[in-house]
């Protein structure tokens, strides 16, 4: 707080010595306004260009007398004297420039075409022979968003699901596609080829273009749309910029208590330094400290002594007399002995194991931020110039939220009715998570560029994110009654890291009489992403008494005392991009491939913690949390399994057991050998392009255990026909279990574009693309991410899904950054991939994904961009924008599921239990509404003020079995509000998030028809609050909190 009243005070004290000056340039025949002419206030580097609209704007001007020169191509430079700026005031300045009228024989103008700035974001836009949306990185910055994840949802029909994954037009992370600079990216998650786009920084973009309908030269799949993250690659001149910040959340101030998990040395960055792995002497060995191995000390294990077998039938004197035998037995003692000296080398290995279960409570830091930005370019001759651009950023937040957790279930009325009622479920819980996370993003680019033709460029991209979490939940869950306490505990990094070398050349050729000029792209590109996640590790206890005293919970359903799940990922991938464009005066030829390659290997392990042999004493399964405690206890030394040389015994407690199957680890390889062909002609106003685009698809992948390699498999008897003999042979034949997938695909696209005139135009577009499974989709073998979840088995029957699409749409730019845009859209879907749920024993179900029958979307999406004259140019300018969509969507899903059974390579059917009451539902993800607007007003004193609003309507997250309905997640408001101020080479900051501290919640909601439901008005309250409103049942519901950040950024 005080470091903001010094910052408040410095920006009051330096606008009291400055002045700004505005005004706009026009011809002084015909009072045209003039775009691009420089305005420079003589003798200081101080200076403008005129914009779209003519106008220009200098602020921190020194009070005084100044004068201005002003230059413009093609008219007579001029000087305009004594004028007068005064403190705190916009002094209004229009000029008329006057033509010159010059004799010249031959000139070449080069002209430096602006990237980033909202001006080149709409000129892209007008051009580009696609339907597409952009934000520039000006608009980011205006809009303050940290991440892409946050900055895509401004774009027109564009939301995000879990703040990472991309929903565009209602169609979720599968049918959508985000690039980096064009090429494909490796995911760092383990059951997507999805990239979570919280992973980059703004800082590192240029700008965000959204293509929305479908072209020959992108990827094939392609279903909502696809964006495309660009970066930069030099600048036009030397830049060095460094930004500072930080920001605090009305959930956890600086100074609150929050429970922080294990910590290590770089924690502050989001690195680990190790002490969060599993032991190495356990990277290739199961963990299983209790079990003597086969091979160990096998001179014990083979000892034997005689013993006398037989009655004891006289004189009960313990010696044989009937039926006496002596046979040779293994010798107890050393038996005895050399289990003993097993657990003297074995159980020194636990106190090898983090103590991932231990946390603190800790207060809250001051989250921060900060960037450094330096580049330039220099011109080693007329011919030559080349340059570099390093960019880093990084920031940390903590976290706090106060979350209600709740299910609810159908059940009949009484043994006679049976008509429903919905009631609380087996889960009430009151959890509460306490976070800390980090995000790091780097660039470093360079290139070189010859004539301003032919340019070779090379690029490296890093981003980091971490995550250490903790959750504790108090309440009731499943055979838990009241007094259950749950901990989740969780840490994991992931990053991406991301070079390429590009080749570009553009020159011209005479074919026959015709000059062509030729667009040559050649993209080299490799990357690699990493998932490191030592520790998910989850502990229940249950208290019976009342008392403060919580037991450590091991009940039925094979619960234990501890599950611990370890993981990481790797995937690299490699990218082979060429284009080439060859334009006439009439028609114009794109041709090129894309070979994508990926290699990805996902391990993950589950342990378990529970008793050795024997349980300790009743004491220490007790753990006191009323603030003199902390969670956990119940698995610390004392407790835990270990080997007390000193008395030559061991001490039975608590111990890690390997449960890792061989399906917890798989290896997996996937190509796309893409090649297109397009051409573009202009005629009489129309634009009409078509083009087809040929994919050959191979995926293989295998499954294994995650320490041993050990592939599973399946046998056959194989039966021959000996033609010597004439009798019938048989042998059993062994089959590893694998799984491969190929597919060539060919997928046509047309566009007709109309310009109406010079500021008007029509696009229409029709194509053909498809969808394909992510990796686990299509594995025919049991996954559980957790202990007590759904159990997930993939498909490997599942089909593409063929996607055809259709696009109009009517463009408007009446002037400057002004739009007026409305369009329409359809998209069919035939075996579309969806969800499915079979009912299993318990509370659970298996989850698959199978091919529905058919699926439609349509909608209307309409955006506008307005300047609002009635401000005059003195007080400053002011612009609204605004973007909304409007869509339905309906699936329509098969009564029965089909999954795999390895044993016998087929399928079985099932019972969908993901249906209701009716066979269609919408698209998950899908919302009926998704709507923008921001107001931008940038003051002649050099304030820049922005507010922007985001909501979209309820959209379905996830499936609930039969009538029990599915689980939607309301509207939430987003009401954010930034400003901006500039003195010197300073830039003062601030962001207010979530104005409206609007909650997130998510509902139950029944979907029967009403003579099959009686809902129950159950009244229980939550913070004054109903559960129940109408016919929505809340599930989650937890507060947000406003965020306040101030930054101030030093530049050139």
């Amino acid at each position: 707080m005080r470091l903001l009243l010094l910052l408040l005070l410095f920006v009051n004290i330096a606008f009291s010595e400055v002045g700004s000056l505005s005004g706009r340039i026009t011809d002084l025949k015909n009072s045209e306004v003039l775009i691009g002419a420089n305005v420079v206030i003589k003798g200081t580097t101080l200076g403008s260009a005129t914009d779209i609209n003519g106008e220009y704007f200098i602020s921190d001007i020194p009070e005084g007398e100044v004068d201005l020169v002003v230059t413009y191509i093609g008219y007579k430079k001029k000087e305009v004297l004594g004028v007068y700026i005064k403190a705190s005031q916009t002094i209004e300045e229009n000029i008329l420039l006057e033509a010159d009228v010059i004799s010249i024989m031959g000139v070449e103008v080069q002209a430096v075409k602006k990237e980033g700035d909202a001006a080149s974001s709409l000129a892209q836009k007008q051009d580009a022979l696609e339907m597409q949306d952009n934000i520039s990185s000006d608009q980011i910055s205006k809009a303050g968003d940290s991440n892409v994840a946050s900055a895509v949802r401004r774009v027109t029909g564009v939301t995000i699901v879990e703040d990472k994954f991309l929903v565009v037009r209602g169609l979720g992370d599968r049918y959508s596609m985000a690039q980096l600079n064009s090429t494909g990216m490796p995911s760092p998650e383990p059951d997507k080829r999805s990239v979570p786009l919280n992973l980059f920084s703004t800082a590192l973009i240029k700008s965000i273009d959204v293509a929305k309908s479908y072209r020959a030269d992108l990827p094939g799949t392609f279903g909502g749309g696809n964006v495309n993250i660009r970066t930069k690659i030099y600048p036009e001149r030397t830049i060095y910029r460094l930004k500072i910040g930080s920001s605090v959340n009305t959930n956890l101030l600086p100074g609150d208590k929050y429970r922080k998990n294990l910590s290590g040395s770089n924690d502050y960055f989001g690195f680990d330094n190790g002490s969060r792995n599993l032991p190495s002497i356990f990277d290739k060995q199961i963990v299983d400290l209790n079990t003597v191995p086969d091979d160990f000390m096998q001179n014990l294990k083979d000892d034997s002594i005689e013993v006398i077998t037989g009655f004891d039938l006289v004189g009960n004197d313990g010696i044989c007399d009937f039926a006496c035998d002596t046979v040779m037995q293994v010798d107890p003692d050393s038996t005895t002995l050399r289990t003993n000296l097993w657990k003297k080398q074995a159980y020194p290995n636990m106190s090898k194991f983090p103590k991932i279960f231990t946390n603190t409570l800790k207060k809250a830091g001051l989250p921060s931020s900060f960037g450094l930005t330096l580049g330039t370019k220099r011109d080693f001759n007329s011919q030559l110039e080349g340059g570099f651009l390093f960019d880093a950023s990084f920031s940390s937040k903590y976290k706090n939220l106060d979350e209600r957790f709740m299910r609810w279930s159908v059940r009949n009325t009484s043994l006679v009715d049976t008509t429903k009622i919905l009631i609380p479920g087996d889960i009430q819980l009151d959890r509460q998570l306490s976070q800390y996370s980090t995000n790091m993003g780097m660039n470093i680019s360079g290139g070189l560029t010859f004539r301003k033709k032919m340019k070779f460029n090379l690029q490296s991209i890093y981003t980091h994110t971490s995550n250490d979490r903790f959750i504790s939940a108090t309440g009731k869950s499943l055979e838990l009654s009241e007094g259950a306490l749950l901990i989740n505990q969780k840490y994991s990094e992931k990053s991406i890291l991301q070079n390429s070398i590009s080749f570009l050349n553009e020159f011209d050729f005479l074919l026959g009489t015709i000059i062509a000029k030729n667009n040559l792209d050649v993209k080299i590109t490799s990357g690699r992403s990493v998932l490191y996640e030592p520790y998910i590790f989850s502990h229940n206890y249950y208290n019976d008494d009342g008392s403060d005293y919580y037991r450590v919970y091991e009940g039925v359903n094979a619960a234990n005392a501890g599950d611990l799940y370890s993981s990481e990922g790797n995937e690299k991938n490699s990218s082979l991009l060429f284009n080439h464009l060859l334009k006439t005066d009439f028609v114009d030829i794109k041709y090129g491939m894309r070979l994508d390659s990926k290699e990805r290997r996902f391990d993950r392990r589950y342990l378990i913690m529970d008793f050795s042999d024997i349980e300790t004493s009743n004491d220490s399964n007790y753990i006191f949390i009323n603030g003199q405690g902390s969670v956990g206890n119940q698995f610390t030394d004392q407790n835990l399994t270990y080997y007390d040389a000193s008395i030559d015994s061991a001490y039975e407690g608590y111990m890690y057991f390997e449960r890792s199957s061989v399906y917890d680890a798989y290896d997996a390889k996937e190509t796309v050998d893409a090649f297109y062909l397009m051409a573009n002609t202009k005629i009489k106003g129309f634009q009409i392009s078509a083009g087809v685009r040929s994919e050959d698809y191979k995926l293989n992948m295998n499954p294994m255990h995650p320490v041993t390699d050990f592939r599973p498999y399946t046998t056959e008897d194989v039966f021959i026909d000996d033609p010597v003999t004439g009798f019938d042979t048989s042998y059993t034949d062994t089959l590893l279990i694998k799984f491969n997938k190929s597919k060539k695909s060919l997928l046509p696209t047309s566009t007709i574009n109309y310009d109406l005139s010079e500021k008007s135009k029509i696009r229409s577009s029709y194509s053909k693309t498809l969808a394909r499974a992510q990796f686990r989709e299509y594995a025919p073998y049991a996954y559980q991410e957790f202990f007590g979840s759904d159990v997930s088995i993939g498909y490997p029957f599942l089909k593409n899904t063929d996607i055809a699409s259709f696009d109009i749409r009517y463009d408007y730019y009446p002037k400057g950054l002004e739009l007026v845009s409305i369009g329409y859209f359809q998209k069919t879907f035939r075996n579309p991939i969806e969800v499915v749920l079979v009912a299993s024993s318990g509370r659970s179900y298996y989850k698959s994904w199978q091919n529905a029958e058919r699926a439609v979307t349509n909608g209307v999406e309409f955006e506008i961009r307005k300047g609002l004259p009635f401000i005059p140019a003195s007080v400053g300018f002011l612009n609204v924008n605004s973007n909304i969509t409007i869509s339905s969507s309906e699936i329509e899903t098969s009564d029965s599921v089909y999954v795999y059974r390895i044993q016998d390579n087929n399928a079985v059917g099932f019972y969908n239990q993901a249906l209701s009451y009716t066979k269609t539902r919408p698209l998950q993800g899908q919302s009926d509404m998704v709507f923008n607007a921001g107001l931008n007003f940038k003051s002649s004193t050099g304030y820049d003020l922005n507010l922007t609003y985001n909501t979209y309507s309820k959209r379905l997250i996830a499936l609930a079995g039969g009538l029990s309905g599915s689980f939607w997640e309301l509207p939430f408001h987003s009401l954010n509000f930034t400003a901006g101020k500039k003195i010197g080479k300073l830039k003062f900051s601030f962001r207010i998030n979530n104005l409206l501290d609007d909650d997130v919640e998510q509902v139950h909601i029944f979907e029967a028809p009403e003579d099959k439901i009686l809902n129950a008005n159950y009244q229980g309250l939550w913070d004054g609050k109903k559960w129940r409103d109408g016919n929505n049942y809340t599930t989650t519901k937890y507060k947000v909190g406003r965020s306040f950040s101030l930054s101030v950024t030093y530049a050139n």
